[in-house]
């Protein structure tokens, strides 16, 4: 018998839970989550653009985000061309996190740890996959949900581009779904709704819009930085 653990949310504030709250889970794709996450925040500390090339040939930041960089579920051989195709991929936000750990110079895991958990107070631990690796409990997805619905590691604004629709109108795939048309599951950058499920056991902008690809950082928040061999997080 599965154990099952759920929270409801509503304007940043639980309203309800059901289950254990201190039990550990496998996050399963819920873990993309953080990942958009930890890509938004280096976007908006410069250290990555999200129209900078990244994956295929002609796909940027913004399509592996979006799935619509012709990647494929699994496998790193693209199927489709960039922008043409929405194919639900792990390959994808794999990816992602190599060019987020790269251009922060530490390894993705010490990244996300640094601009997510950390500063979200959540005992998750990547275990894996930056696709679907995380683990942890009820108490530390609540947290990363109530900063989706009101953030304070990003400015609104960019999250608010992350919820909005990336190249719409898209022809999609979706495991254990099929063929949509168009994919509206898929359809926004950060995937920041394609998955609310249960748990199962197994700052401002300034006037005038940063230009397209950049993101406004929050102010006050500690930038990161590699530090040494280790590749220690740091401010600065």
């Amino acid at each position: 018998m599965q154990t099952v653990a759920v929270g409801v949310l509503r304007g940043g504030h639980e309203e309800a839970a059901h289950g254990p709250r201190e039990q550990g889970f496998r996050w399963a794709s819920v873990t993309k989550l953080a990942t958009a996450l930890a890509t938004l925040i280096a976007a908006e500390e410069g250290v990555l653009d999200l129209d900078q090339p990244a994956g295929p040939p002609g796909s940027t930041v913004r399509h592996l985000l979006a799935h619509a960089s012709g990647l494929p579920f699994e496998g790193r051989t693209p199927i489709g061309r960039p922008g043409q195709r929405r194919i639900y991929s792990n390959s994808g936000f794999e990816v992602l996190a190599e060019i987020v750990g790269a251009a922060a110079e530490m390894p993705f895991a010490e990244y996300l740890r640094a601009a997510v958990l950390g500063p979200l107070e959540l005992r998750a631990e990547l275990r894996g996959s930056p696709a679907a690796g995380l683990e942890g409990t009820l108490d530390d997805l609540v947290r990363l949900g109530a900063e989706l619905q009101r953030p304070r590691l990003v400015a609104p604004e960019t999250l608010a581009e992350a919820t909005s629709v990336q190249f719409p109108g898209l022809v999609g795939v979706l495991p254990d779904v099929g063929r949509m048309d168009p994919n509206a599951t898929l359809d926004r950058l950060a995937e920041l709704t394609a998955h609310v499920r249960p748990l199962r056991r197994q700052r401002r902008l300034p006037l005038g819009r940063p230009r397209r690809g950049r993101c406004a950082r929050v102010p006050g928040r500690p930038r990161l930085r590699a530090v040494g061999a280790r590749g220690v997080a740091a401010p600065r």
